[in-house]
């Protein structure tokens, strides 16, 4: 009798690039604009500030999404075992 398997290593290897690339998400923000007045340069310590908040906001999400979609591959996985040994429990009438 054929074996019918979800093969989902690949889609784990694609989840693990997605958190990956998102935890390697940086924004070095070196220069110190504080004790400057002079415009626009105030305006680009804010505009760094609310993209650096905008980045780690992204950050999270990445990891949110890339925990959810782990989860539901795993699931998948437990799932496709689980009907696998229901199936090889099934007698076979002749």
């Amino acid at each position: 009798m054929g074996e019918v398997k979800v093969e989902t290593n690949s889609a784990k290897n694609e989840i693990n690039n997605i958190k990956s690339a998102g935890e390697d998400i940086n924004f070095k923000n070196d220069v110190d604009l504080s004790d400057t007045n002079i415009e626009p340069f105030t305006s680009f310590k804010d505009d760094a500030d609310i993209l650096l908040e905008a980045l780690n906001n992204y950050k999270s999400i990445v990891s949110e999404d890339t925990t959810a979609m782990a989860s539901v591959v795993d699931e998948f996985d437990s799932n496709d075992k689980e009907m696998a040994n229901d199936i090889s429990n099934v007698p076979v009438s002749e």
